[in-house]
């Protein structure tokens, strides 16, 4: 056998051994309380993130890189390029430089990344917001985030300038779409304009912010989460291990439809910035519109779809959403929170035999950290670590490390996780401990195969008469009936039972409590029926992203 053969089979011998001993290893420390990632760790890339993104943008620099459904405005990858490097350049014009924050208030669009990294270009900081807030959630985010410029969607500016009025700083305003006033700046314009100078990236070591979005974290009010470059291009790179993305090339090219907002680090970071490393073309939608979801889909070939329970339970039901209109879909992510069974089963019944399903967990504070491997089904589960990723599972009240399949608080430790809470030290103690473990306020276990599932939150589980109910189990189950779009469930006080589980449903035509009652009947437990009764509403509270709000749930009890 020639030498080069019997070196090539040394080395696929050891990467097999090496793989190999990372499982051992993985299941043996988990009977420490700690679980490893059964995937090897990554190498990871350090330095501006911008850099990352387009790294291989030179293989794919002809192709579309976004474009808006609505209209059809589009850009190349070089077109992106180069409007990242001319945004930079007016930012610098206006007097923003590093370290500065830069606030975007827009809707998923072809210029979103424009806007995003010709900030990072500079090695200035963004702040997301949800074209959804208020003037005063607005200027709340100004404020605490000290922003110098503001980015919005023309559509938007009675509220931006309201919210700039309560800021009551000096901050351009620069809008996507026609300008409202006289001082505001056209994006557009800046964009095609030549006497802007290109700005190439800044050097950076990656430990500089990058990102500032807001979250609530595992509780209070919504908190700016300080996220490096280098937290990620981390993320990129790990979650890019378990992707279904396939490569770019001369005769392919994987489309994606962007629903999630990129506000929201799911839609950021998957749907937006990892797309973009790895040539796919974005195409994108300023919301969810039924009448026009599932046409895009056929008419653009969307290949890889980022989903959330609420537009999942859509294509269950969905007369348009047919196997021949989804019949180009390869594969489907969900995130934001856990996927009904009996959803997901069904969804996968519309699609191509071969096509995937895969389900993630992440928060805004560490983004993706488990991923069910694309061709490995594991109904209920958010999948296994990614690279690079530990966890533990704890019993809240006195951090005891819990053994597989007992449930508790889900903790992490990973090289995505956030540097902290912006100005607040306290809520970033009470998140991150002093071994660096992220707790997660999340509910769940882990099983011998390293599949995580997640229960619950912690201040979400029911306690019926001492005994656990998770409100996820219910929903799932109530969802399987065949009038019922969606459903929220939560616990509500009783006077003989401590709780009680209450379900808020949404249905398609109008049935009667009791038939809701009648069908849980033979599914579940006594103490997981709906002793706080059901009531039905219009539409459930949601985030931007699908994630239920329970908390606005609570108040219509």
């Amino acid at each position: 056998m020639p030498r080069q053969m019997l070196h090539q089979l040394a080395r696929g011998t050891l990467r097999l051994y090496t793989q190999r001993v990372k499982r051992l290893t993985c299941t043996l420390r988990t009977y420490s309380g700690i679980a490893s990632s059964p995937f090897p760790d990554q190498q990871l890339p350090s330095g501006n993130l911008l850099n990352h993104v387009f790294t291989d943008v030179a293989r794919w620099s002809g192709r579309i890189a976004t474009e808006c459904a609505l209209t059809g405005r589009r850009y190349t990858y070089a077109q992106l390029q180069d409007r990242v490097a001319r945004w930079s350049g007016m930012l610098r014009r206006l007097g923003i430089s590093k370290g500065d924050v830069v606030a975007v208030a827009l809707p998923n669009c072809p210029e979103y990344p424009i806007v995003f990294f010709g900030a990072l270009a500079l090695g200035a900081k963004v702040t997301t917001i949800s074209i959804t807030s208020t003037a005063e959630e607005i200027a709340r985010q100004l404020k605490d985030s000290n922003t110098r410029l503001l980015v919005g969607d023309a559509r938007l500016s009675s509220t931006l300038d309201a919210a700039l009025n309560l800021y009551q700083k000096p901050t351009p305003l620069v809008t996507n779409g026609l300008p409202s006033s006289p001082n505001a700046i056209s994006l557009c314009q800046v964009l095609e304009d030549p006497s802007v100078p290109f700005v190439d990236p800044v050097e950076l070591t990656g430990r500089e912010t990058a990102m500032l979005p807001y979250s609530s974290g595992t509780t209070g009010n919504p908190k700016g989460v300080v996220i490096s470059h280098n937290s990620l291009s981390a993320s990129l790179t790990t979650f890019r291990y378990t992707s279904s993305v396939k490569e770019t090339t001369s005769t392919h090219q994987d489309v994606s439809l962007a629903v999630v907002p990129f506000s929201h680090m799911y839609g950021f970071g998957c749907g937006m910035a990892y797309l973009l490393r790895d040539g796919v073309k974005v195409v994108t939608t300023p919301r969810f519109d039924p009448t026009t979801f599932v046409k895009y889909i056929s008419e653009h070939k969307v290949t890889l779809f980022y989903s959330v329970p609420p537009i999942l339970n859509f294509l269950k039901v969905s007369p348009t959403a047919t196997p021949e209109a989804l019949d180009s879909i390869r594969a489907i992510l969900n995130s934001a929170a856990p996927a009904a069974p009996s959803t997901v089963n069904a969804v996968r019944e519309k699609l191509s035999p071969t096509a995937g399903f895969q389900d993630g967990y992440g928060l805004t504070e560490c983004n993706f950290v488990t991923m069910v491997p694309f061709g490995e089904a594991r109904s209920g589960s958010i999948g296994k670590l990614l690279p690079n990723v530990t966890a533990k599972v704890i019993e809240p009240a006195t951090g005891e490390v819990l053994e597989p399949l007992a449930n508790g608080e889900l903790c992490f430790k990973a090289p995505s996780v956030m540097d902290g809470y912006h100005n607040n030290p306290d809520a970033t103690a009470r998140t991150i401990d002093e071994e660096g473990w992220l707790h997660s306020g999340d509910i769940g276990h882990y099983d011998q195969d390293g599949f995580f599932t997640v229960v619950g939150r912690t201040k979400e589980l029911i306690k019926v008469k001492a005994l656990q109910v998770s409100p996820s189990e219910l929903e799932d189950i109530i969802l399987q009936h065949p009038e019922v779009l969606d459903v929220g469930v939560v616990g509500v006080e009783h006077d003989r039972m401590g709780e009680a589980p209450k379900a808020f449903v949404v249905t398609r035509k109008r049935i009667s409590e009791e038939n809701i009652h009648k069908f849980l009947e033979p599914k579940v437990a006594p103490h997981k029926k709906l002793a706080g009764g059901v009531v039905f509403v219009d539409e459930l509270p949601r985030s931007a992203a699908g994630k239920l709000l329970r908390k606005e749930l609570k108040k219509l009890t």
